[in-house]
């Protein structure tokens, strides 16, 4: 299997071992090869990651930069140092079931004119995780069913606009035409991004249902809550600056963004005071 995996960890030590035994133990053959750009973890990633492989076991490339680069950033350095033929941009919190990543590269060989594609995703108990959007307009933003997708029930192989960016398989040749990940989007809406270029760039995207993989949602993000729904927002906002003209209505949206992040910023900090209260009145107390 030419495939190239490339993940970007970050304090991902809870996670990234049951992502690399999910590849190196079960999934992937030994001529894959996997990149793993740490964006300066401060937790043990980093030895864990140096405990892999084992001999007959897929290399695992591993990159320490100096400083949070950014997700953008990590995939763009893991592309550089790739060299097959298919690249898998994958999350640390996900584990990859049976033979997953197969599957979704034989799908786009038997059709050169796929650009990317994505599994299902299921939580830990098994339960579809909605997985796919369509891409992010000012009508479809008012109605969040339809740029959820919420009509579509995850169970079956269609074609897409965007598959969560968390397990996304390409070919060596889009990079070539659309170019890589765009580092202005150092977090979220880079994945839409790449795939809005890839769609405009001719190719198909699509949802592969037969391929599987567990996600844990949210793995890095959680740690910087607060942060990560400012970034979300401030993201979402360049994307339609980025890709629409009417700029009355981009400076409109964008103020009801900022004023959503706000607002949920402040429903997280309240929400984090009230559980540490209710923590705290049920800590156990001190033996006599």
């Amino acid at each position: 299997m030419n495939l190239s995996i490339i993940i970007c960890t970050w304090n991902s030590a809870e996670d990234i071992e049951k992502c690399l035994y999910s590849l190196t133990r079960w999934t992937c053959p030994a001529n894959c090869e996997i990149i793993i750009i740490d964006n300066n973890s401060t937790d043990n990633t980093k030895e864990i990651i140096r405990k892999f492989p084992l001999p007959g076991e897929p290399a695992v490339n591993l990159i320490e930069n100096d400083c949070n680069k950014g997700l953008s950033c990590a995939n763009n350095q893991g592309i550089k140092e790739s060299n097959n033929e298919y690249l898998l941009f994958l999350n640390p919190d996900t584990v990859i079931l049976d033979n997953a990543l197969e599957k979704m590269v034989q799908f786009m060989e038997k059709d050169k004119s796929i650009g990317a594609m994505g599994p299902q995703h299921l939580n830990n108990n098994g339960r579809i995780i909605p997985s796919c959007r369509e891409f992010p307009n000012f009508g479809n933003l008012i109605r969040q069913r339809k740029w959820k997708m919420r009509y579509f029930d995850h169970k079956s192989t269609r074609e897409v606009d965007q598959p969560m960016g968390s397990c996304l398989l390409t070919r060596r040749e889009i990079i070539d035409k659309i170019g890589g990940f765009n580092e202005n989007y150092p977090l979220f809406m880079n994945d839409v991004d790449f795939c809005y270029r890839i769609k405009k760039a001719g190719y198909k995207i699509f949802f592969l249902e037969d391929a599987k993989i567990i996600h844990k949602v949210g793995g890095s993000t959680n740690k910087i809550r607060k942060k990560a729904i400012l970034n979300e927002h401030w993201s979402m906002y360049r994307y339609l600056k980025d890709h629409f003209k009417n700029k009355v209505v981009i400076y409109l949206y964008g103020f009801l963004l900022l004023t959503g992040a706000f607002y949920r910023i402040l429903f997280t900090y309240v929400s984090g005071i009230l559980s540490g209260r209710r923590c705290e009145g049920q800590k156990v107390p001190p033996a006599p």
